[in-house]
């Protein structure tokens, strides 16, 4: 009975996910029905703009679920994700660092190829100062050393994007970095970032065991031959490398590593990390794909991407709080 309602589960968020992407299709700056989906110019901007945006989107909602879901374990921290953690501002700071190079007459091209790796660096010191502040390890510590680092790199992003609009004033403004932002994304982003995706669920069902008895104790996790201290990095570095292709691609994108990741629980209860990847992989793909619907305009005008899915975590990290009152 469990294993079919977990069946049941799975094929409802693949039906989500579809309906999800379809509507990406239909849904932006302009609305395009599916019966002019083969009209020209809609053809061009159906399968040349929006169909490529929406596997993107797919796959960065998808990457954010899991390693909420993974920060959460291996930090036993029920409210943690890339954007609470402050991973993800700094790997919008890397990002948005680069463009300086323009300053200097490198090639956009190759500006744009230099932005995952520095987003990386810069979120790899993030994480590292998020842990360094919250070092007492309890809820609050980690919470409150993530919001400082979020907004000390969010202030860094908003002075770098000053300084490189003066220097480069041919450079587009930049602070889509900041409130998250996809849109006319290539197919080369695309496949880089599709193959991320399945590369971040792969080594989930690896390591997800490991994960399991990290999130139990230290001592358990020794007694099973796994230094903690060792896995925690090479986990964090994992995570750090994934978040940096996928905010160099949309920005920065907040909650949906605590939204999808407590609503599976909520629906199927506490399950190991290698059966929890593929509902929360789809879920976090649906709820990307309908806010980025909203967001683009489905609603007569435009919001920041991370506008969206801050108020749909709202409820979310209200319930959490509600049953874990006192988790520290």
């Amino acid at each position: 009975m469990y294993h079919y309602r977990y069946f049941e589960v799975v094929v409802l968020l693949s039906l989500l996910d579809v309906v999800s992407f379809f509507l990406s299709l239909v849904f932006g700056a302009v609305y395009i029905p599916p019966s002019l989906f083969s009209s020209h110019p809609y053809s061009f901007i159906v399968y040349s703009i929006r169909f490529p945006t929406a596997i993107s989107t797919a796959s960065i909602g998808a990457d954010l679920s899991l390693t909420g879901l993974i920060l959460q374990m291996i930090l036993r921290n029920p409210v943690m994700d890339p954007y609470v953690t402050g991973t993800a501002s700094g790997a919008g700071f890397g990002a948005v660092l680069t463009y300086a190079l323009l300053a200097f007459n490198f090639p956009l091209f190759l500006v744009q190829g230099i932005s995952p790796f520095l987003a990386f660096i810069f979120s790899m010191v993030a994480t590292a100062m998020t842990l360094v502040i919250g070092r007492k390890g309890d809820t609050y510590s980690l919470v409150i050393g993530g919001v400082v680092v979020s907004y000390f790199f969010s202030a860094l992003i908003i002075l770098s994007e000053s300084v490189i609009s003066r220097i480069t004033p041919e450079v587009p403004p930049l602070l889509f970095f900041l409130f998250g932002e996809i849109d006319d994304v290539s197919w080369t982003e695309t496949a880089i970032l599709f193959n991320v995706t399945l590369a971040l669920g792969y080594l989930c069902y690896i390591i997800g065991r490991k994960i399991d008895v990290l999130s139990l104790s230290d001592e358990i996790s020794f007694s099973k031959s796994i230094n903690p201290g060792r896995y925690r990095l090479l986990i964090i570095v994992l995570v750090s490398a994934v978040v940096s292709v996928d905010v160099s691609v949309g920005g920065i994108i907040g909650f949906l590593g605590i939204i999808s990741p407590h609503i599976m629980r909520g629906v199927l209860g506490g399950r190991s990390t290698v059966s929890m990847v593929v509902p929360v992989s789809l879920l976090g793909s649906s709820v990307l794909l309908l806010s980025n619907v909203i967001s683009r305009g489905a609603l007569g005008f435009t919001l920041p991407l991370t506008a969206v899915t801050s108020l749909i975590a709202v409820p979310v990290i209200t319930s959490i709080l509600r049953r874990h009152p006192n988790v520290d």
